[in-house]
């Protein structure tokens, strides 16, 4: 094998991998997975569209996520109700929403790294952003994620321009990336300070005349979202943490996310997770002695994003512990991409052919994987979302009873299952008029509905989630990752009674 001739064609190799990537989009308006519900918080997402503005407004005000996605989504809804769309295209063209911010990301790199670096970068960056981690999925999913990864991408190619010229446009764009980051997931809440930090850094060690525009930039970002700070601050209020300490197993998968989003310990998953996390080091490495004597604004770039994605997964594990939940993927995949674009930046700087082809064919490797897994993945996420969707269409009679055991469930759910009769086990925190009755006494439910199918909607996370007391069996009926829909029968003996 001849490693010189490799290298230098390595354009060409860019351009395949760019070319992959359209391919890969492309397949996106036509998988099975662009028609289907593939995630709970889709359902959430697909209810509060179906709310009045004043309901819908109230409900994001109690909800965990800032309200930017939300807005533009609805913007989207009621066009399509505006030209009389058919109510069936509306979950493909939500899901079209999603897959607009890769589009976008296509563009910029085709445009700008293409031109300031070459095909080669533009080509590995953009492939990586949708074989990796959960890259691929996100894009199929009636959420916020794919569209924080943009602004935060964007954030961090003006931030790479503002410490290079320091004028009025990278400012702006700069202070605006910001503005919408926050505005679309907390979790960006955190990047966006550590890129502040990063510049004020800079400023202290390079050009402290800046440090007036700083002051401005950062007072801008701060006015703008204090209106939905104080929300921030009751939504945070308003929920208890019970999330356990991560594991050093959970802390080794957080690490690997970049590459793999498996946290499966399988015997070839393994060697995959060790392969990831040898290339996290040998960029990590190969970065301080690509740069050591190096003062370019690549090499900012570089260890800026770097340090990005290990400052922000050690603050999204803290502030989750302390707030909602475990760390998902799908929370770090802003900081993910800033990575990948870093490593892009790298293997463009690193002038040892030997090093950068064992690199790229790490990176080959591992995507390929990561992307087969996750084909296998879709094809579950499909199955999930029909057996659900027939589920619903079974139980949406006067004849059943179905049992909510939390507000995102109820919100969901509802307008699927709204011909049948409802119940809370507790008080939900709804903002507008709802139909369920109150009740935690499973049993008492079943005895006062003795002709008719009842289900509960609950979170299994183990065992003791499935026991729903004496004298009460439970029969899976489908399942969405953890939310199980599930049968509930008296026994016998106490049918009787």
């Amino acid at each position: 094998m001849n490693i010189e001739n490799i290298y230098n064609k390595k354009d060409l190799i860019g351009k395949i991998l760019f070319s992959l990537s359209i391919i890969i989009l492309a397949y996106m308006f036509i998988t099975p997975l662009s028609k289907v519900i593939i995630h709970v918080d889709e359902s959430f997402t697909v209810g509060l569209l179906r709310l009045p503005f004043v309901d819908f407004w109230n409900t994001i005000l109690v909800d965990v996520h800032p309200p930017l996605y939300y807005l533009i989504l609805r913007t989207v809804n009621e066009l399509l109700i505006f030209f009389n769309m058919s109510s069936s295209s509306y979950i493909y063209v939500y899901k079209i929403v999603s897959i607009v911010p890769y589009i976008l990301i296509l563009i910029i790199s085709l445009t700008f790294l293409r031109k300031k670096y070459d095909w080669f970068t533009s080509g590995l960056f953009v492939f990586t952003l949708c074989t990796c981690s959960e890259f691929f999925r996100n894009y199929l999913t009636i959420r916020m994620y794919s569209w924080g990864i943009l602004f935060l991408l964007m954030m961090f190619i003006a931030y790479t321009e503002l410490i290079d010229k320091y004028d009025i446009k990278s400012w702006s764009l700069f202070t605006i990336f910001a503005i919408l980051c926050v505005y679309t997931h907390n979790i960006l809440l955190i990047s966006v300070g550590l890129l502040y930090l990063f510049v004020l850094i800079n400023i202290y060690l390079k050009n402290r005349k800046q440090i007036k525009n700083f002051l401005i930039s950062a007072v801008i970002t701060v006015i703008c979202y204090i209106p939905w700070l104080f929300v921030l601050l009751n939504q945070v209020a308003s929920r208890s943490s019970n999330v356990p300490i991560p594991s050093l197993t959970d802390i080794f998968n957080y690490v690997l996310f970049y590459a793999l989003y498996d946290t499966s310990f399988s015997l070839e998953f393994i060697i995959f997770k060790v392969l990831a996390f040898i290339l996290l080091i040998m960029v990590i490495y190969y970065s301080y002695k690509t740069f050591k004597n190096n003062e370019s604004l690549d090499k900012i770039s570089v260890f800026s994003g770097i340090l990005l994605y290990f400052l922000g997964l050690i603050f999204s594990v803290i502030l989750l512990f302390f707030t909602f939940k475990q760390l998902a993927v799908r929370y770090v995949l802003p900081i993910i991409s800033v990575l990948w674009l870093s490593i892009s930046i790298l293997l463009y700087n690193i002038k040892d052919k030997r090093i950068w082809l064992v690199i790229t064919i790490i990176i080959l490797v591992l995507s390929s994987v990561n992307f087969v897994d996750t084909c296998i993945l879709s094809d579950e996420l499909y199955d999930n979302g029909i057996t659900e969707t027939s589920s619903f269409e079974k139980m949406n009679n006067n004849n059943s009873v179905v049992i909510y055991t939390n507000r995102l469930q109820y919100i969901s759910y509802h307008d699927y299952l709204n011909n049948s009769k409802e119940y809370a086990t507790s008080k939900f925190n709804i903002p507008y008029e709802t139909t369920y009755e109150q009740s935690d006494n499973l049993k008492e439910i079943l005895q006062n509905n003795p002709d008719k199918d009842v289900y509960i909607i609950k979170q299994v996370n183990s065992k003791k989630d499935r026991t729903f007391g004496k004298g009460i069996s439970y029969k899976k009926v489908s399942n969405r990752g953890r939310t199980w829909i599930i049968k509930l029968k008296l026994k016998d003996s106490d049918n009787q009674k």
